[in-house]
């Protein structure tokens, strides 16, 4: 009698389990499907600045596949006459700001594209942990490294 109802009951949670895996698989799907369908490139990074996605966008922006964006910092893929905007920039998120600020990419190539970045602190249980990021591409008339506060929603 027992062994019988702890078979239902174990059924029941693998069940159970199996229906929360694909409503999870579900979810993450439809949220890269969102990222990958967006037309400003869309960037995350972990606590130490290293980028743990990039969507498609942002490898065209980039000149290169998001494999070689994911592992890289910023500092590696901007000019280095910037990198004092990407310190300011990275200092902002750590103290939970979100702000707007425009760099130089350099391209494999070694040509130089003007963008903008709009960057927020990136939360886990109350923690930062990194950080989200539009990147577009800067109108040429902007000025470099102006720091702008995020467009708030509502």
């Amino acid at each position: 009698m027992l062994a019988l109802w702890l078979a239902r009951r174990i059924i029941r949670i693998v069940r159970h389990h199996r229906q929360v895996r694909e409503s999870y698989e579900q979810e993450l799907d439809f949220a890269r499907q969102v990222m990958e369908s967006m037309v400003h490139g869309v960037t995350v990074t972990d606590k130490h600045g290293q980028f743990v996605y990039a969507n498609q966008a942002a490898a065209e922006i980039y000149g290169r596949p998001p494999e070689e964006i994911v592992g890289n910092t910023a500092f590696a893929l901007t000019t280095p006459e910037d990198h004092h905007l990407l310190r300011a920039a990275q200092q902002a998120r750590q103290r939970g700001r979100s702000g707007a600020y425009h760099v130089r990419v350099q391209r494999p190539g070694g040509e130089h594209v003007r963008v903008q970045v709009t960057g927020t602190p990136r939360f886990h249980q109350g923690r930062i942990v990194g950080s989200f990021a539009s990147v577009i591409l800067a109108p040429e008339l902007a000025p470099a490294g102006q720091d702008t506060p995020a467009p708030r929603s509502g």
